[in-house]
């Protein structure tokens, strides 16, 4: 249930929209002042920003009526009656990419990794405020039960209420998500400043390399946040990995093959490609048991999760490993 705002009228505003909101002007003012003082054009931030907005929203209602197609009568009916249902993440992630293509398709844009990098701080910021807003309802259905009083408060714990109706604390998922996005917020920011002063040495783009970054970090975050929730979207013939997941390590393996391949090309293959792949297969088949383990063992929260948080860092390092392969050198 969401926590009203204010009511003008017939018009109801809740906090959770106003939070949003906020989290989607300090993205486009953010990438706007970013872009623009990297050459670019404002006119492709303001045709970005409400493109995006429908693209995003259209694909994570579609998601989401695609994995709960019991909660509505027809696709129509899944995607735009906002009376039902909710939204999924990955179709966030989807409608902002597709946004972007859209924009280089009509040369709105020139460089793609250019507008993906100043697009990246905002978008962090925005994702962060989507899970904050999540404070003011009952979405952060979390599987995991905070029984220790001394733990039964945020950041670790919130408040929901169970079938009967009684209010139970579980561990806040969206509200630590909110806190480590906002971390990696500041290091977008840091790195933007930072790390684009640096020149790839390898047959990679020289830009881009801010957002494939930024995925990383967010998809391995969300491989083991998205596991704490027990009511994730999965695909109808699986719901063993969830449509998040999946997504997430999608997106991991995008940036492995992108890596390897600027690499090699640079080159040529060497060991240690092999052993780094070695390494992102040993991470995916980590997570692989613990999820199947912490589904199995509802008791065993602790060292599953621990485990998985081991094996989606092993991943995002070989990514990231690969990334300092393809060596930078000062720009001059």
């Amino acid at each position: 249930m969401n926590n009203i705002a204010a009511t003008i009228g017939s018009t109801v505003i809740y906090w959770s929209s106003l939070v949003i909101a906020l989290g989607a002007a300090a993205c486009f003012l953010l990438t706007i002042s970013l872009y623009c003082a990297n050459g670019g054009s404002r006119t492709a931030v303001a045709v970005f920003a409400p493109v995006s907005i429908l693209l995003c929203f259209f694909f994570s209602r579609l998601v989401f009526w695609y994995s709960h197609p019991q909660q509505f009568s027809s696709f129509a009916d899944g995607v735009f009656n906002l009376a039902k249902g909710d939204y999924c993440i990955a179709g966030v992630l989807m409608g902002a990419a597709l946004a972007v293509l859209v924009l280089k398709a009509v040369r709105l844009i020139g460089n793609v990794g250019l507008f993906a990098d100043c697009l990246t701080p905002g978008f962090a910021i925005s994702l962060a405020m989507i899970r904050l807003s999540e404070l003011f309802n009952t979405v952060c259905r979390s599987k995991i039960a905070v029984n220790n009083p001394s733990l039964q408060h945020l950041p670790l714990a919130s408040t929901v209420l169970n079938a009967a109706g009684q209010p139970e604390y579980r561990f806040a998922t969206f509200f630590v998500e909110f806190l480590l996005l906002m971390i990696v917020f500041v290091y977008t920011m840091v790195f933007f400043f930072n790390g684009r002063k640096k020149k790839m040495y390898r047959p990679c783009a020289q830009s881009g390399h801010l957002a494939l970054r930024f995925l990383v970090i967010y998809s391995a975050m969300e491989i083991v946040l998205d596991s704490t929730r027990y009511d994730s979207s999965y695909m109808r013939s699986n719901g063993f990995i969830s449509m998040v997941q999946i997504t997430a390590a999608v997106i991991l393996f995008g940036v492995l093959v992108y890596y390897s391949v600027c690499d090699i090309k640079g080159e040529g293959f060497r060991i240690r490609h092999a052993l780094l792949w070695l390494g992102w297969l040993a991470g995916i088949g980590g997570v692989g048991i613990t999820e199947y383990l912490v589904q199995r063992h509802g008791n065993w929260y602790l060292p599953c999760y621990a485990g998985m948080t081991v094996a989606v860092a092993v991943m995002a390092l070989m990514d990231l490993g690969l990334y300092r392969m393809n060596r930078f050198i000062e720009e001059e």
